[in-house]
């Protein structure tokens, strides 16, 4: 009967160990797992960042062009609208000042120095909001330049 209990007793013994074994086996299952969704969750937000990141990057080099062409739309305007008109009547008023007795000379070298000043104005203008260098060499070159 000894034997018998003492083989009962190892066959407990074999069974707690067992499910000892198993249930350190299925600590580290649930310790592993939760440690690879952690991870899976974390890479899943570092790329939601950069997707982020990268989006918004896009969408300030869009900003920057479309800046850019206004920029470029209105140095050409002032340039070649404006600035033309204002040689012409420049040219205009010089060729009225040939002729014209000096109280009206006065008046027409008044209008001849103002469209003159301002014909500068406009040029400068049109150079500050399109740089030549961005023109010819582009954005990059003019940043450096800056």
């Amino acid at each position: 009967m000894e034997d018998i209990a003492q083989g009962q007793e190892s066959n407990i013994i074999g069974l707690i160990v067992f499910f000892i074994l198993m249930a350190v086996l299925l600590a580290v299952a649930v310790i592993l797992i939760f440690t690879l969704s952690k991870k899976r969750l974390l890479n899943e937000a570092v790329k939601r960042r950069e997707l982020e990141l990268q989006h918004k990057t896009q969408m300030l080099h869009a900003v920057l062009l479309a800046q850019e062409e206004e920029r470029r739309t209105i140095a050409r305007d002032l340039h070649d609208d404006i600035g033309s008109l204002l040689n012409i009547i420049h040219l205009n008023a010089n060729k009225l000042a040939e002729g014209i007795n000096t109280d009206s000379r006065t008046t027409i070298e008044a209008i001849i120095n103002l469209t003159s000043k301002t014909i500068k104005t406009t040029r400068h203008i049109s150079h500050k909001l399109l740089p030549p260098i961005l023109e010819k060499f582009g954005l990059a070159a003019a940043i450096q330049e800056l």
